[in-house]
């Protein structure tokens, strides 16, 4: 699909620019994203980087997979505000592998620069779950 983006996105910011935008923003979803973490264990390679320390792994791991880490009866506000840092560190990764089926990937291809993660910009459980 990347094949098919890429000129639409390229035509697209050409035609912004043309009716004269200076500043071109698209937003792609990280569909997939829980179940990559889950798939990588990424959590187990958060403690190499340095920034992150075992509560991070911990609350990136039951975000992850949607469940209460140990000791806790809900997946709530703690086990998120715990995981933010770190699970944007994991979706800014997983937002720049090479997947032909990455919106992301398109707007890379394009030219585009990858400017934030919207932590939880959708707390639906359909969307919390993917």
């Amino acid at each position: 699909l990347c094949g098919t983006r890429k000129p639409l996105v390229e035509a697209a910011r050409a035609e912004l620019a043309q009716r004269g935008a200076e500043r071109v923003m698209g937003l792609a979803p990280l569909t997939g994203l829980c179940g990559w973490v889950v798939e990588e264990q990424a959590w187990e390679r958060l403690s190499s980087l340095g920034e992150f320390g075992d509560e991070a792994a911990g609350a990136v791991e039951a975000v992850a997979r949607g469940v209460p880490r140990p000791g806790h009866s809900v997946l709530g506000q703690g086990t998120f505000s715990a995981a933010q840092k770190a699970f944007e560190a994991l979706a800014t990764a997983y937002a720049r592998r090479d997947d032909p089926e990455s919106e992301c990937l398109a707007y890379l291809e394009a030219g585009a620069d990858l400017a934030a993660v919207h932590w939880l910009h959708d707390t639906s459980q359909e969307a919390v779950r993917d």
